[in-house]
């Protein structure tokens, strides 16, 4: 019973907290475009108003982004997908990683240009695209990462490619493995997906169209998490299987950079395979 009323009250400020963050994104916006005498009434009564939603969210414990509040920068927010949205923000969207360049309140869409590096082999164009805020749920707006930092930034233009497994922060490339698999598909690039297989054997496949939905490849291993990276190395010493071997050799190269224990591990697999075939000739 005491757990059902704490669950309860849990969802009612979660509730507030979404209502409080669209009114203060529309209380913020007006006042961005208020163009009057910043010493008339009105302008001061907009303070107010704003005042009255911040103090609010400080006071909800289900809300985490006290900087927010703490500054009076413009904001839109989604309250449909309860995403914050900011000027510097980076989405993905059809696979591409692009960065939120400006705002719009009147329309609650934003803007947004296109900061990808390497060829993109579906991409259309690389014009800036406007968006609406409720576009954030769809299903082609893979992600979206709230103020990136320099690093994270760094990775992200470069997500969708072969050089996500380049020397980066191992603990970025880990938390963002699962989105590097949807974008690169997304754009035909094909990277290996690591599973254990029959007998407990390394299964290492290409998922040309990975989805990250699919009930089949969620169970696929994370090679930058340190225990994912154990499981690959147990399963590598009972053996591999795999339909394309001769790309093990390219995978080999792919990880010498970022994991040289599984690039090692693709070495010794191809050493294996070219004794088999030597001794088949």
């Amino acid at each position: 019973m005491e757990k059902a009323k704490e669950e309860m009250l849990i969802e009612a400020q979660n509730q507030k907290r979404k209502e409080q963050l669209a009114s203060l994104s529309l209380q913020r916006g007006s006042l961005a475009s208020y163009r009057g005498d910043k010493g008339q009434m009105s302008y001061q009564n907009r303070l107010r108003k704003i005042a009255m939603p911040e103090k609010s969210l400080k006071e909800n414990p289900t809300f985490t982004e006290h900087s927010l509040v703490k500054t009076s920068i413009p904001f839109l927010y989604a309250k449909e997908s309860d995403t914050i949205i900011l000027k510097g923000d980076i989405f993905i969207y059809q696979g591409k990683p692009f960065e939120v360049d400006s705002l719009n309140f009147k329309r609650r869409e934003f803007q947004a240009r296109p900061i990808w590096e390497g060829e993109i082999k579906n991409a259309p164009s690389d014009k800036d695209i406007s968006m609406s805020i409720s576009d954030l749920k769809g299903e082609r707006a893979s992600a979206y990462v709230h103020q990136p930092s320099r690093e994270e930034r760094k990775l992200l233009k470069i997500i969708h490619t072969g050089d996500f497994y380049g020397n980066f922060d191992k603990e970025l490339q880990e938390k963002y493995y699962p989105l590097h698999l949807v974008c690169a598909t997304y754009n035909e690039c094909t990277p290996p997906i690591f599973s254990i297989g029959n007998g407990g054997k390394l299964a290492i496949n290409e998922e040309r169209y990975y989805c990250y939905r699919d009930p089949g490849t969620v169970h696929s291993l994370n090679p930058f998490s340190l225990d994912d990276l154990k499981k690959i190395q147990s399963a590598a010493k009972i053996g591999i299987e795999t339909e394309y071997k001769w790309r093990l050799e390219i995978y080999q190269k792919l990880f010498q950079g970022c994991i040289p224990e599984l690039s090692a591990i693709m070495f010794k697999a191809v050493l294996v395979d070219e004794e088999g075939i030597a001794k088949s000739a």
